[in-house]
């Protein structure tokens, strides 16, 4: 029994030494000891610098291109084939156009009075063609049958074409053997058959 109770008080008493202890150490600092804070600082503030100064460096190296770019830019002047072509080379249009307004004014006025005149004669001459329908029987009856469909008209004459039958024909085509389109024109054609013009009408 005194075994015991002598291992009994040697627990107790060394309990007792380790509370003792524990409370002269005091509770343990999680807190960060000064030398570490400052190494901290010090290595933040070197971070910021370094970025900084990359981002200063990249922006004055864009500057600096944008500036040659913009140069390079103005000092090159696009010349075009026109100017390099001597004024006895360049043709009759390129030297009206050089010259001032008021002489190609005068220029174009009898150009444009004689348009409007061939353009009425071709009128007047248009009117006096005969339809279809009123050409003679035998002249008739020697057409080919024709179905008109697709009609376009455009004022560039290049654009203009109808499907007669199931072809595409343009102005200056032949239909059949003696049979040509001479012209479309707004409301139908103007052909030519073994050298009789006459005029289809479709709208």
């Amino acid at each position: 029994m005194s075994y015991i109770l002598d291992a009994l008080k040697k627990s107790s008493d060394e309990r007792q030494k380790l509370q003792k202890k524990e409370q002269q150490s005091g509770p343990v600092s999680l807190t960060m000891s000064p030398a570490r804070k400052q190494s901290r600082r010090l290595m933040v503030l070197l971070l910021t610098i370094a970025v900084a100064g990359s981002v200063v460096l990249c922006i004055s190296v864009w500057n600096y291109f944008e500036t040659l770019s913009h140069e390079s830019a103005q000092s090159v002047v696009p010349t075009s084939p026109q100017n390099n072509i001597p004024e006895s080379a360049a043709g009759p249009e390129q030297n009206a156009l050089d010259q001032p307004a008021s002489e190609s004014d005068d220029i174009s006025k009898p150009q444009a009075a004689e348009i409007s005149q061939s353009t009425q004669s071709f009128e007047k001459s248009t009117s006096t063609l005969p339809l279809k329908d009123e050409l003679p029987a035998a002249v008739q009856q020697s057409l080919p049958n024709m179905k008109y469909s697709g009609h376009v008209y455009s004022p560039t004459p290049a654009l203009r074409m109808i499907m007669i039958n199931t072809a595409i024909i343009r102005e200056g085509d032949t239909v059949a053997p003696d049979l040509r389109v001479i012209e479309i024109t707004e409301d139908g054609l103007i052909m030519n058959f073994q050298g009789i013009s006459f005029k289809v009408l479709l709208f």
